[in-house]
């Protein structure tokens, strides 16, 4: 859709080495096995999950000593039930959906850290995960920092855009943690600032309250001496616009391109993962003319696989280093959980959410009632990707098919905008 918020955040993310080709990153366990509970994740039945979580580090003594992990909750975000009339719904045909900016967001660190990994998330009052299965949708989070020296790598804004996330929750490493080679990280200081763009959406008919979660590893104190920054180029088929496009009138397949960036850098390329909206096929990321990566979109089942227990996932491509074991879904609000484990347990449904194995209340993503379409849960990602060079030209194109994926639709009928995004990150030497 087209946000007034993203087009501000416009206006002013998988982070290892080969020869460029275009290839998956092999299947990457990227949370080690650990159940959410092995982690740390809390699960308060019936109250309220702690703001800062401490979770065990995943990449401690392999990427870097002394690493830490939190896991920091943003909100609430409260969200219309897909039945009511707001302003979005008014303007866009678009239910049950949010659009908003959070200023001065919490940051891992107090003073200055650098940042290893990131992974977004979105929960329940409790710490039960939000997911379109039980109501919850991060349609989109855009993250950028902002303080001194700080500057968008493509467009050149005095921010710098350096997380994003979709439903796919992919994680981001900021350096090469899968076989150590590159040693990277996204470096903080005390005076910068966390803000963020998102867009979450209502898949039920009942009002929710959800939190955003960012999941962080990082190293305390300044950069070590023999470490890189890590940067991320924003790749866009709208280049610097408002990343939403009109989809083609009359054509059920198209293809989105963005124009060539040349990269001012030298350094090398940690890895890179493409962003679609529903309907989309996969991102292709170009190196001097030659795909480089080929970002393929995995559709997860429609709204009749509702009534399932959930299960974890089996571990997923990596994100430019690792990839998400995607966690298991949870219903909101849990009265009492059905195993000694509550993390994992499959808990009884809150007030409200009955009914959703025979879709009662359930919408298609921008769409109408019962419709019980597919979704995007996740994106391959590419790592090994070589070096970067000065000169280098760097494009994507996005490629959609309604007639094999469904497109996301207004109340009006008309298909919703699209998006054509890769995040491409770079270590460098600054």
């Amino acid at each position: 859709m087209r946000s007034t918020t993203f087009v501000i955040f416009q206006a002013l993310t998988l982070g290892a080495l080969a020869a460029p080709a275009p290839k998956d990153t092999p299947k990457f366990d990227y949370h080690k096995g650990l159940s959410r509970e092995q982690e740390g994740h809390k699960l308060v039945p019936g109250g309220m999950a702690p703001e800062v979580q401490v979770l065990k580090p995943l990449f401690n003594g392999e990427f870097a000593p002394n690493t830490k992990r939190v896991k920091i909750r943003y909100g609430k975000y409260s969200l219309p039930k897909v039945s009511a009339t707001t302003l979005s719904s008014m303007l866009t045909g678009e239910q049950g959906t949010i659009n908003t900016v959070t200023m001065g967001m919490k940051k891992p660190c107090t003073d200055e850290c650098g940042i290893i990994t990131m992974q977004a998330g979105l929960e329940y009052a409790n710490g039960s995960l939000a997911e379109p299965t039980n109501g919850g949708w991060l349609h989109h989070i855009v993250m950028v920092a902002s303080g001194a020296g700080r500057k968008d790598a493509i467009c050149g804004m005095p921010i710098e855009r350096f997380f994003s996330s979709g439903n796919e929750k992919t994680p981001t490493a900021f350096g090469d943690v899968i076989e150590n080679k590159v040693k990277s990280v996204f470096q903080i200081t005390k005076s910068d600032s966390f803000s963020a763009e998102l867009e979450l959406m209502n898949m039920i008919d009942t009002p929710l309250d959800v939190w955003i979660t960012i999941e962080y590893e990082y190293i305390e104190g300044p950069k070590p001496a023999d470490f890189l920054s890590a940067k991320a180029l924003w790749l866009d088929v709208t280049n610097c616009g408002a990343s939403s496009v009109r989809p083609p009138a009359g054509k059920m397949q198209f293809k989105l391109a963005s124009k060539k960036w040349t990269s001012a850098y030298d350094g090398q390329m940690l890895g890179v993962g493409g962003h679609l909206h529903d309907g989309g096929t996969n991102v292709n990321i170009y190196l001097n003319d030659q795909v480089m990566c080929n970002s393929k979109a995995e559709y997860e089942g429609g709204m009749g696989d509702m009534g399932a227990a959930p299960s974890p996932a089996p571990a997923s491509p990596a994100p430019a280093s690792p990839a998400p074991a995607s966690p298991a879904s949870a219903s909101p609000a849990p009265a009492n959980p059905a195993s000694a484990n509550p993390a994992s347990a499959n808990p009884a449904p809150a007030k409200g959410m009955e009914g959703m194995a025979g879709m009662k209340d359930m919408v298609r993503r921008d769409g109408p009632h019962k419709s019980g379409e597919k979704h995007i849960k996740q994106m391959s990602t590419c790592s090994a990707l070589g070096p970067m060079k000065k000169g280098d030209s760097v494009y994507i194109d996005a490629n959609y098919d309604f007639q094999k994926f469904a497109g996301m639709k207004s109340n009006k009928g008309s298909y919703s905008d699209v998006m054509g995004i890769a995040i491409l990150y770079v270590a460098v030497k600054t």
